[in-house]
């Protein structure tokens, strides 16, 4: 092991970003990054099982409304009820720990207080707002590290039916008017696939808003080489149960994504990190080129799809797993897959299709605070050295992590 004035852990997009935007203003030789996995650049796709970012598909989505804080008073009795009665909840009939029953008290209580829940939900959104502009930034100025899959800018919004094609465009009309379409009962020629489901009354139409999709794995392989040739030490497979003493190490940045590292060590700091579980899997292409989305019901909610060559990636779902490990995890969601596969026939396979279980398929476990904002804050300063965290992204640490990089550098001045 190296050690350097400036330790980085967690090397997903959120660690890897920190290390990019801390090389301009820091020797890239002081940097060195840990990560309890192995180097993702030698996996094979699908089996990597650290953090949410290897652990989901080789896509990912970043829009203004990505993530948002999941604490709404409507989602109380989702936190209660298990996937298969539409609710969020894995752990229905499992005995919880003293860190999971804390987490589901601070969710209830955050959830019960509907003006905390709109000061969280502006925080957020504005994390979006930065991060969002921020990609679009980089994938001008480096395109051969930040390239998106498609260069035009736009998600098209997909909605089942017209209460909700009409609820979500005056949402996120509210938020950015000048860059979100009029809805039609139509679809791009990018959806045409799609076109059949009108006919049949399974979707309702579209509209289209600022975003792009990214290879987020492909990005975080050429980042990784790129921050490795300028001289950052990354150190993989290495466990960091809890940060060293400030003398000793320097500035450390703590930006892991996986709940189930040193949940102790963060307690201590008033910091509860849980994962909330994702669903994926891989069809082939029917003839998509571009990223859309489609709303479906909970436990699933919008479910993203972004087609690359001869595939189309999905990924949804929402599945409260506590402080389980991946493999626990997987076995407490399964009827969370259950719901989520059964809406992807629905929505992309014809009648009697099933998903072929040969396809690829996976789980994506998203690091969760109770509030649903990321914690970015300073744990200690001592003669001018820091010890920080930048933590609890949820579903939205690829869209935030431009944004919360940024703040982090600043933070260490």
């Amino acid at each position: 092991m190296i050690r350097r004035p400036l330790s980085i852990v967690g090397a997903g997009i959120v660690g890897l970003m920190i290390a990019f935007e801390a090389s301009f203003v820091r020797r890239p030789q002081e940097i060195a990054v840990f990560d309890e996995g192995p180097d993702p650049r030698l996996l094979p796709n699908g089996t990597h099982r650290h953090g949410a970012t290897y652990s989901g598909l080789d896509a990912r989505h970043v829009s203004l409304t990505e993530t948002a804080p999941w604490t709404s008073p409507g989602r109380i009795a989702l936190m209660h009820q298990a996937p298969v009665e539409g609710g969020w909840n894995c752990l229905t009939g499992v005995k919880l720990c003293k860190g999971e029953k804390e987490w589901l008290r601070q969710f209830v209580e955050t959830a019960e207080r509907p003006e905390l829940h709109v000061s969280n939900y502006e925080t957020v959104i504005a994390l979006n707002r930065e991060g969002l502009e921020a990609w679009s930034k980089l994938s001008a100025e480096h395109p051969e590290l930040f390239s998106p899959t498609e260069s035009s800018g736009a998600l098209q919004i997909v909605c089942a039916n017209a209460h909700d094609l009409a609820s979500e465009h005056r949402a996120e009309h509210q938020l950015d008017p000048a860059r979100v379409s009029r809805p039609t009962e139509s679809f791009a020629s990018g959806l045409a696939p799609l076109t059949a489901q009108l006919s049949t009354g399974t979707l309702h139409g579209s509209f289209s808003v600022a975003g792009m999709a990214y290879r987020v794995k492909t990005l975080c392989a050429r980042l990784i080489t790129y921050l490795e040739t300028a001289g950052v030490c990354f150190n993989w497979s290495y466990r960091v149960d809890r940060l060293d003493p400030l003398q000793a190490a320097g500035d450390q940045i703590w930006a892991v994504g996986a709940s189930t590292v040193a949940p102790a060590f963060l307690a201590e700091h008033g910091v509860l990190l849980q994962g909330v579980a994702g669903c994926w899997v891989a069809l082939p292409n029917p003839g998509f080129t571009e990223p859309f989305k489609i709303l479906g019901p909970e436990p699933v909610n919008f479910i993203n799809a972004t087609p690359l060559g001869p595939s189309v990636l999905l990924s949804g779902g929402y599945g409260w797993v506590g402080e389980r490990p991946y493999a626990e995890a997987e076995s407490l969601s399964l009827a969370l897959r259950t719901k989520f596969e059964a809406c992807i026939a629905r929505f992309f396979l014809r009648a009697s299709e099933t998903i072929p279980p040969q396809l690829p398929r996976g789980l994506c476990i998203r690091p969760s605070l109770p509030s649903g904002v990321p914690e970015v804050r300073v744990l200690y300063s001592y003669f001018g050295q820091h010890q920080l965290v930048c933590i609890g992204h949820a579903a939205g640490g690829f869209t935030q992590a431009p944004a919360v990089a940024k703040l982090i550098v600043a933070r260490l001045g």
